[in-house]
């Protein structure tokens, strides 16, 4: 790996284009640059999705975002973005994210490029990094965590890299906001919440929602608890087909909170039971008791916090996989309603 000096004024652009669940795992990366460097200038380049939460961050300075549906409008705003970031002369531009594909490599090199910054650091995934001035080692072997992995390239820029604690990032005002939305559908105070994710970008990371419908109605009665569904407005359906499943009411908050009330709303969970996805790294890292239901996800992106938590993955011999879809979902399938109510009684021993 070739040496990189870095002045503490320097100005840094951070890049992650991923999901919220990235965003929860870099958060000790971008802690350790900010104590190496408490006088740089940092900015942050994310998926809008993401904005919501990366724009309270008190490591970062400036965020910059992408847009992922690519139409007219969103390509302009694109460009946009990236003159803005062009013209700011970065003295350093660091890639947090894998280069997992060729297209996606191809992308990130194309955008360095037009970026313009004076020295470039990432991980060199597999080898595909050679356009990288500075190549972090990168060859994802199983047994690595992708919060270890990210925080390598701390490492890069001279930063101590020893704390792993997991972050995430909501003003306190929104808890408010949260508070009252439950409290006025479930028509109680203070009531045991149980938080429900049964949604998630990959199709072929769900559990099947009626197996949640099941898990819910026996937690409903045994802990007397209130079972809200949260999920983005796409997920709305799946939440409204899980209500009809059941004898107890949910509160459904699909594409009712924002990513920062989310965060609020995990915050006051009592449980929160979840697929693979950016909510179970939510949950984590505020160290919920979390029941995470695992598919053909990776180890690497599993959850990284171990206290309060359980993790249900069944070893498949098609598992793990990168598939959008799929239509056995015999990783999943193969997770029983009662593996989920067991692991519930574990973290919850004294309501069990």
């Amino acid at each position: 790996m070739a040496d990189l000096k870095i002045n503490s004024s320097d100005k840094m652009l951070i890049i992650q284009l991923a999901g919220i669940g990235d965003l929860v795992m870099a958060s000790p990366t971008l802690r350790a640059l900010r104590a190496k460097y408490p006088n740089a200038k940092i900015a942050f380049l994310s998926l809008a999705r993401t904005k919501d939460m990366i724009r309270h961050c008190p490591y970062i300075d400036r965020v910059f975002t992408f847009e992922e549906k690519l139409s007219p409008g969103t390509i302009w705003r694109n460009l946009q973005a990236i003159l803005k970031i062009r013209r700011e002369h970065f003295d350093v531009a660091a890639n947090l994210h894998n280069l997992y594909s060729s297209s996606g490599t191809a992308k990130m090199c194309f955008l360095l490029f037009l970026i313009k910054a004076k020295k470039t650091v990432g991980r060199n995934t597999n080898a595909k990094g050679a356009f990288y001035d500075v190549k972090v080692d990168d060859s994802m072997p199983l047994s690595k965590h992708q919060v270890e992995c990210i925080m390598d390239v701390a490492r890069a820029l001279h930063c101590r890299a020893d704390n792993y604690k997991l972050e995430v990032w909501a003003p306190k005002e929104e808890d408010i906001h949260v508070f009252d939305f439950i409290e006025k559908e479930s028509g109680a105070k203070g009531r045991f919440t149980i938080g429900i994710n049964l949604g998630g970008i990959r199709p072929s990371r769900r559990w099947p929602v009626e197996n949640f419908a099941k898990v819910a109605d026996v937690l409903s009665e045994k802990y007397n608890a209130q079972i809200v569904i949260t999920g983005s407005k796409s997920e709305i359906k799946l939440a409204q087909d899980m209500q009809r499943m059941m004898r107890a009411t949910p509160i459904i908050s699909s594409g009712v909170f924002s990513l920062t009330q989310l965060v609020a709303f995990i915050r006051r969970c009592d449980l929160f039971i979840s697929n693979d996805s950016g909510p179970m790294h939510i949950a984590n890292a505020l160290e919920k008791p979390l029941v995470a239901i695992i598919g053909p996800g990776y180890p690497q992106v599993r959850p990284y916090n171990k206290q309060n938590c359980i993790v249900l993955k069944k070893e498949v011999a098609c598992s793990p996989c990168y598939k959008f879809d799929c239509k056995s979902l015999e990783c999943l399938k193969s997770i029983k309603v009662n593996d989920v109510l067991e692991a519930v009684t574990k973290l919850l021993p004294l309501r069990g």
